[in-house]
């Protein structure tokens, strides 16, 4: 589950990638293995999904977060059809520039 999610956060028109709030892990673990930026609490009646986004500069953040839920949401929908019911929050880790190149390299550059 929690690899759908990341999967299809990251899909998402304005989102940079799907990572946690520096500082604050936030993972799913599983065998050997773990999903960065999503947490998944299953509970008998419904399960609590939380994705943490990092969102390109410019794009509406109460939107993104809303495309974020929907996508899925959906997703879940699709490939989970015998559970109807889960929480979806989502979390803006981080707003970044697109393709931001980082800190110049150039000889003399501070």
């Amino acid at each position: 589950m929690a690899d759908l999610v990341s999967a299809t956060a990251a899909s998402v028109d304005g989102v940079v990638k799907v990572a946690p709030e520096p500082g604050h892990p936030a993972a799913t673990y599983g065998p050997g293995r773990m999903v960065a930026g999503v947490q998944v609490q299953r509970r008998r009646d419904s399960d609590r999904i939380a994705v943490h986004v990092v969102a390109a500069l410019g794009a509406h953040l109460p939107s993104l977060a809303e495309d974020v839920r929907g996508a899925v949401g959906d997703a879940l929908a699709a490939h989970l059809p015998d559970q109807t019911s889960w929480t979806i929050d989502v979390h803006i880790s981080q707003v970044v520039a697109p393709q931001d190149p980082g800190p110049s390299r150039h000889k003399g550059a501070p």
